[in-house]
């Protein structure tokens, strides 16, 4: 089957960039597929284009994502229509009008509307770098992006998503909890959490009021390691740090980092975006694609 781009959300910290290389550590076979921080989904909306077709369990701590991801699963036609509805009204005043949304969107917090969906995603579309970014008081704050004329998602690609969505199980709830009550022996797990950071407190990793903390991240590795357990298969992308290299050197993972850097476009100015060797940890099985990666042993 030839592969299809089927994202549709900017999302800052995206693996479309770097699927070309990170598919070949997909497992050959599993059963259902769980993803504990969706985002923009790039590796889900990859394997539907590849004909995966299972059950697909997709969790985000951002309640505001899995409502949008809900209505366009379910109303992709009234989406589209709240979405024509916004830009009837940006000719000549993008700017305004992404503010305007921007503030409509943060009174109707949780209403889980087709409205609400279509305002997230047009602040998505019109903002600055796909950035999700919330203040101390959980409202979203991220800036324009200078986009003219105003851009939205075609009628086409909404039907599209919508069909790849089906068959998913939508949840709002903590990864630790996710991992535990939905990953099942012979499923596959792929995780995307905010990225170990070292020295750095940058709030552009700051997509939920509560933030990622080191905490988060020891959680997050004996979740791992409880699932890989169970016989679970896993696999993760972090920031390669000395931090994150020590909490996986127990043994029971693999530790890889990328041969080649990948761009992050994310950052307050152009001289904050810079090239990185992700960090790559797969528990309980081989792949084809070690070639790809640098090997750390211990």
């Amino acid at each position: 089957m030839k592969e299809k781009n089927l994202g549709l959300l900017r999302w800052a910290g995206g693996k479309t960039q770097d699927l070309p290389r990170l598919r070949y550590l997909f497992p050959a076979n599993f059963n259902n597929y769980l993803e504990p921080f969706v985002g923009g989904g790039a590796v889900f909306f990859f394997l539907r284009s590849c004909g995966y077709n299972k059950k697909a369990i997709l969790n985000d701590s951002n309640e505001e994502l899995i409502a949008t991801y809900q209505n366009l699963r379910d109303n992709p036609r009234q989406i589209f229509h709240a979405l024509k509805q916004i830009e009837s009204r940006s000719e000549g005043r993008e700017e305004a009008l992404y503010y305007e949304t921007r503030d409509d969107f943060n009174k109707h917090l949780s209403s889980r509307t087709v409205s609400q969906a279509a305002r997230f995603l047009a602040l998505n579309k019109n903002n600055f770098n796909g950035l999700y970014r919330v203040n101390r008081k959980g409202f979203f704050n991220a800036p324009w992006g200078r986009c003219a004329p105003f851009r939205r998602p075609s009628k086409a690609r909404l039907l599209q998503v919508s069909s790849a969505l089906q068959n998913t199980q939508l949840l709002s709830m903590d990864f630790e909890a996710c991992l535990h009550q939905y990953a099942k022996p012979g499923d596959f797990v792929y995780l995307d959490p905010p990225y170990c950071t070292q020295g750095d407190t940058s709030d552009f990793t700051a997509y939920s009021k509560a933030g990622f903390t080191g905490f988060d991240q020891v959680r997050l590795r004996d979740a791992m390691h409880t699932a890989h357990k169970s016989g679970v298969q896993l696999l993760q992308s972090n920031a390669n740090t000395e931090t994150t290299q020590r909490l996986y050197n127990g043994g029971w993972c693999d530790i890889w980092v990328g041969a080649e850097p990948t761009r992050r476009a994310i950052g307050p100015t152009a001289e904050g975006r810079h090239t990185v060797h992700d960090l790559i940890i797969a528990a309980r099985y081989m792949t084809i694609g070690q070639f790809l990666f640098r090997r750390i042993d211990y």
